[in-house]
């Protein structure tokens, strides 16, 4: 009778190997509609912003009032060295919003790391220690709730000068709260799960129950808020710029510029037009995006 041989264990290596191939076919199998447009409008933005130098037709910078209020190149009077026209300075519309893309994305990423890293840092300790401490991280999201975003943004603006640091430290003051109650509410539910207690029964540390068992498994919804956070920060920079509280008028910034376009509106549609497709476009892709992006990293999900 012919032997069978015994499957060798897998080592440790190859096992956490097999697992990363597993999950990456998880996501591939996942993909649809929603990540794909999402993506590839994401993609486009981020594109815009960093080779923005080398995309820009012409200096954002550079007016020629002799050439101020040119209409699109497919329209009577357009030009192709503009393409999508020039505002009431002569400047290039399409240069201004690449380099808008550039402003808009970098002070709505940064505003979103430096809440996240706040918000869920307090949000953790909150949640695991409780206590006094939970009870002062609380009341102090609650009372970042309380404030509406304009008021609390035109005060600021209003004690400090606008410009981009002042645009950040402003999202930043506004959206950590989110972070942190949300964070707070899975550890509070993840503290209680059976892998992370019988961890503290064989004595781990808290120090390593939250970096080891805690932390990682937090990583999943970090990611999806702070996909819905960069949307709506995008938006918040817009707004703000577009009532004059935010990077000063020389910077290209969408909403900026569409604030520009707004009193040529009848005379000159495309300086308020494309500005605002492209912030239409840009926050349309993260939010089908970070929808996608929850489906697949929301485990209660990945059943269904």
């Amino acid at each position: 009778m012919t032997s069978v041989p015994l499957s060798q264990p897998l080592s440790p290596g190859a096992l956490e190997s097999s697992r990363s191939v597993s999950r990456w076919q998880q996501v591939r199998r996942r993909l649809n509609g929603r990540a794909y447009i999402g993506g590839t409008l994401v993609a486009i933005a981020i594109l815009a912003a960093v080779f923005a130098p080398l995309l820009a037709p012409a200096d954002p910078e550079y007016a020629d009032i002799t050439i101020r209020l040119k209409p699109p190149a497919w329209q009577s009077g357009g030009s192709t060295t503009y393409l999508l026209g020039t505002d009431a300075l002569g400047r290039d519309l399409l240069s201004r919003i690449i380099y808008g893309a550039r402003t808009s994305l970098m002070i709505s990423v940064t505003a979103v790391i430096l809440a996240a890293l706040i918000g869920v840092t307090l949000g953790l300790i909150a949640g695991y220690y409780g206590g006094t401490i939970d009870l002062v991280v609380m009341r102090m999201v609650d009372i970042m709730f309380a404030f509406p975003f304009l008021l609390l943004a035109i005060t600021w603006m209003a004690i400090f000068s606008p410009g981009q640091r002042n645009v950040i430290a402003i999202l930043v003051l506004t959206g950590w709260a989110t972070f942190a109650r949300l964070t707070r509410g899975q550890v509070l539910t993840m503290k209680e799960r059976e892998y992370v207690i019988a961890a503290r029964v064989l004595g781990a540390s808290n120090d390593r129950l939250i970096r080891r068992h805690v932390l990682p498994n937090l990583i999943p919804t970090i990611i999806v808020i702070g996909t819905m956070t960069l949307a709506q920060f995008i938006l918040a920079e817009a707004a703000l710029s577009f009532l004059g509280l935010g990077v000063p008028p020389q910077t290209p910034t969408w909403g900026g510029l569409v604030n520009e376009g707004r009193d040529y509106i009848t005379q000159a549609w495309w300086i308020e037009t494309f500005p605002g497709i492209a912030i239409v476009l840009t926050v349309s892709g993260i939010g089908l995006l970070g929808d996608w992006m929850r489906d697949v990293l929301d485990p209660r999900l990945r059943s269904l």
